[in-house]
Order: C-alpha cells, then sequence, then structure tokens
C-alpha cells in the first residue's frame, strides 16, 4: 500500500483516497456503515495513517510537486524501463528552476542496496522521504547520508547517484 500511495502522490494529476484508505481500512467504503476508526488502536493502521499524513504534508509542501501539475515541462522520466527490477524513477519539476524532486518507486519485494541512476544535474542530493521509515512501520532502509553526483553515465544523464531502495517502497 504505501508505494502505491507514495506513487500516486507524486505522479502528475489530482489526488483521491476513499474514506478509510488513510488508514487502510479492510473493507470497502459503504455509505451504509461508519469507517472503521477502531482499526487505528492496532499498529499497523496507525502506522499507515501517519504515513499518509505525511505524504500529504509532503504534497503541500513540495511545491514541485503540484505547481506544474498542467505543463509537460513539471514531469519528467528519468528510467520508465527498468523492467527486470520494476523500479520507475521520475522527476518533477516547479516554476523555479532549483526545484525539483527526484522519485524511486520500487515495486518490487527486492530491496537494492545500491541502485545506481541518472539525475538531471550535477549537485547534491538529499532524500527528505521514504515509505520504509521506521515511523511508518517500515524497516528504516533509507539514505541517511547525503548523495553527491558523480559523472557516471546512467539512464542517459551524464551524473548519477546510488542509493539505497527499499523493497516495495517510494
Amino acid at each position: 500500500l504505501r508505494v502505491a500511495y507514495g506513487y500516486m502522490m507524486t505522479h502528475p494529476g489530482k489526488k483521491l483516497l476513499f474514506m478509510g484508505q488513510d488508514f487502510a481500512q479492510y473493507d470497502e467504503w459503504n455509505e451504509d456503515k461508519t469507517i472503521e476508526w477502531d482499526l487505528l488502536q492496532y499498529d499497523f493502521h496507525a502506522k499507515m495513517n501517519e504515513y499518509v499524513k505525511c505524504l500529504n504534508k509532503l504534497y503541500k509542501t513540495e511545491t514541485s510537486l503540484f505547481e506544474e501539475d498542467y505543463n509537460t515541462d513539471g514531469f519528467e522520466w528519468i528510467n520508465n524501463i527498468s523492467s527486470k527490477e520494476s523500479i520507475v524513477v521520475f522527476a518533477r519539476h516547479g516554476k523555479k528552476t532549483d526545484d525539483m524532486i527526484i522519485v524511486v518507486c520500487n515495486f518490487d519485494t527486492i530491496e537494492r542496496e545500491d541502485y545506481k541512476i541518472g539525475v538531471p544535474k550535477k549537485g547534491k542530493y538529499k532524500e527528505i522521504f521514504n515509505s520504509d521509515a521506521r515511523e511508518f512501520g517500515g524497516t528504516d532502509f533509507v539514505n541517511k547520508r547525503l548523495k553527491v553526483s558523480k559523472t557516471d553515465e546512467c539512464d542517459g544523464r551524464e551524473e548519477s547517484i546510488r542509493i539505497k531502495v527499499p523493497a516495495l517502497g517510494i
């Protein structure tokens, strides 16, 4: 669920979650029944709820995720053909030149320790969100340090970085 919600929130277009999905309610929303709020007493559901809260906050604070939603300059594929690894990488751009966020989604059950991705420009890259953080119920397979790009071609780009990519994570 975390990778699917993360992908949905970072990909262009408007966002939609049905009632109860923000805490992983088991049953589909039903207008004849109340939402199963009592599920929040369980760790899994509470952590999923925290994940969605943080994802919403990220969406609201990172202008590159919404400013150019209807402009083709706001979205850039970095790697959409990594079918063996089930990983997609894309960048979202805001109106300002330096306003950019790179999104890495792993739809596989295998974590990647040293995964190389091409980056749009030379510089330092900091992980600001990881669905596998312990606070969301993950294993904390995160990138704690800045990544400095190197001149090492990848994904058709001159510069690249190497990162940890959690299984079923974003």
